[in-house]
């Protein structure tokens, strides 16, 4: 278990095993502020957890280090998610306008990358299980428009949506349009095959009579003419 206690002077990060019987462990000092939100990665190895300057931290077990990921030029606590095999971390992360975009921290880089514009409120990244798409929450629904009467303007309420962002290229966008058309193949080969059978009895018709003609007595036909 991981918490977060001011057992001395200083407000650090503490883990002590569930049943109780080993002694608690420090695992950060020098905190000059309050620890929050104290989440281990899915293989045990790392602990990230922010602070009250908006600051996000990643904490490593083996090697006992612990280093700034980013910090937040608001000071708001990012949003954590780690991903399924504890390579990346996704947080949000206020902009100079003051709006949260998407960001994702590689471990083995150690660098951040920005996933998400600084154009709309992004927040809450979660990473699904199999690892195929990052999804987040986003304000970015315009359509429901209400005039506000005391202030003489339109305000939109409901902005909320689910967004999904495909972590690899061969991942396929579940709502893309299917071709619906229907296919006629097995009906189209019956017609073409029995076509061919047409022809090819007429073409034995052809050839039975062109075979009469040249054994009848060329008198009889001119007589039939």
């Amino acid at each position: 278990l991981v918490e977060t206690t001011a057992a001395g002077r200083d407000y650090e990060l503490y883990i002590r095993q569930s049943d109780g019987k080993e002694e608690v462990q420090q695992m950060t000092s020098g905190g000059k502020t309050f620890r929050y939100d104290p989440q281990w990665s899915p293989d045990s190895k790392h602990i990230a957890f922010t602070d009250k300057t908006g600051a996000l931290y990643l904490h490593t077990l083996d090697s006992k280090k612990t280093q700034l990921v980013d910090q937040d030029p608001w000071a708001d606590r990012p949003s954590l998610s780690w991903s399924h095999d504890s390579s990346w971390l996704a947080y949000a992360k206020n902009g100079d306008n003051r709006l949260k975009s998407i960001w994702l921290y590689n471990l083995q880089e150690e660098k951040s990358h920005q996933v998400t514009s600084e154009m709309f409120e992004d927040h809450s990244p979660a990473f699904d299980r199999k690892g195929d798409f990052l999804f987040f929450t986003s304000n970015r629904n315009f359509t429901h428009m209400v005039f506000d009467d005391p202030s003489w303007t339109y305000i939109y309420k409901d902005t909320g949506i689910l967004m999904a962002v495909p972590l690899r290229k061969d991942v396929k966008n579940p709502y893309l349009a299917k071709n619906d058309a229907e296919t006629w193949e097995k009906e189209d080969g019956e017609s073409d095959k029995k076509d061919s059978e047409k022809d090819s009895e007429a073409e034995k018709d052809e050839k039975k009579s062109d075979q009469n003609c040249e054994n009848c007595d060329k008198e009889s036909c001119e007589k039939d003419k």
